[in-house]
């Protein structure tokens, strides 16, 4: 039987959430093989190392622009855009996401890069939710509840000039979408103070990813390829990405963000917590590993060790919800229901975050 053509996909989550889409349209995967090429650091969890031969048999090629430092070199020798497609390839260019002006103070954590471990792949922190005005204060003073007094009494606007920020956002923006078939900055524009466009920095909520997938499949011609109602499913959903990055009140003050007030924001596992409460909880570096490298066993089906590690993490005082809902999911999957109800009834009466003490 003759291989299919193919349809590639290169890029960085983004590309990881089009392929997934692309493959759930049982009438594309009929008469395509479907490949992501990450953008990003080779074999990372997930990724899928790519038959340089099946780029022969590319009719579709998605292309991300942008200056991504991969590790092609490991896979073939060659950077991916200096590979050889069939002439006749379809090449469709779209933009890497991404959104500035809400976040102008990321910064690296040492303490969260020391905690990274086989079973947290980011740290429990990431970049792109820490805060280097923080950080400074923290060299300073040892006390959290003194740290977050004093992050508090700072007035955002002596720091960055906001609107200027915004306009060199957009303005980087606009000079990638000049390199793309699918533009997003006017769609930022228009919709970044009415609807929440991101969980951070550089992970799109539901609007943009929706966005991208009617502009990508329409352009394709795969729109009615899509299961009904996929699309309202994709602006709704979450998207890539396990964490958010709280916004300064003052940043949504200054621009009107009506979407942004009395918001929760997800970190990881954990649960979701108040823009205060994870502010304090990243001072004080608040995280479970227990729930981390039960999460982990689990993962690889290593289910008992996993309900013993969970366990322990339960029995800890002001163990989060979280975690009684993870050991809950591995006693059903060991087959263990009435242990896995009573984890469950646990859950419910357990705290969503820990107490501050």
């Amino acid at each position: 039987m003759a291989a299919k053509p193919a349809i590639v996909v290169y890029g960085n989550c983004v590309g990881g959430f089009l392929t997934g889409h692309l493959r759930q349209m049982p009438a594309v995967v009929e008469h395509y093989d479907i490949y992501w090429f990450r953008s990003f650091v080779a074999q990372s969890k997930g990724d899928e190392p790519l038959d340089l031969g099946a780029l022969s048999r590319c009719e579709i090629l998605l292309e991300q622009v942008g200056n991504f430092r991969d590790d092609v070199q490991r896979r073939g020798g060659a950077h991916f855009r200096d590979i050889p497609v069939p002439p006749n390839c379809r090449r469709l260019r779209f933009p890497p996401p991404f959104m500035n002006t809400l976040w102008p103070f990321v910064a690296s954590d040492p303490r969260s890069d020391s905690a990274v471990r086989p079973w947290i792949e980011e740290g429990p922190y990431p970049r792109y939710v820490c805060n280097s005005l923080i950080l400074e204060i923290m060299k300073e003073e040892k006390d959290p509840a003194r740290v977050y007094e004093r992050f508090n009494a700072i007035r955002i606007k002596d720091r960055v000039d906001l609107d200027r920020l915004h306009a060199l956002t957009m303005a980087k923006i606009r000079g990638l979408d000049r390199d793309s078939d699918v533009r997003l900055g006017d769609f930022i524009e228009r919709n970044f103070q009415t609807r929440r466009l991101f969980h951070m920095q550089i992970h799109p909520a539901g609007p943009v990813l929706r966005y991208i997938c009617e502009e990508i499949f329409g352009a394709l011609g795969f729109l009615n390829a899509l299961p009904e109602g996929h699309l309202d499913e994709i602006e709704h959903g979450r998207g890539p990405g396990a964490y958010d990055a709280p916004i300064h009140p003052e940043i949504i003050e200054h621009f009107g963000l009506e979407w942004a007030r009395d918001l929760s924001y997800c970190h990881f596992a954990e649960g979701y917590f108040s823009y205060d409460e994870f502010i304090r909880r990243y001072i004080r570096f608040d995280w479970t590993p227990l729930l981390y490298i039960g999460a982990h066993l689990a993962a690889r089906d290593m289910l008992l060790e996993a309900e013993a590690i969970l366990v322990e993490a339960a029995r800890r005082p002001h163990a989060p919800s979280s975690v009684f809902h993870k050991l809950g999911n591995v006693r059903q999957r060991l087959g263990w229901p009435d242990a896995a109800r009573a984890a469950f009834v646990a859950a419910a009466y357990a705290p969503r975050s820990f107490h501050y003490l």
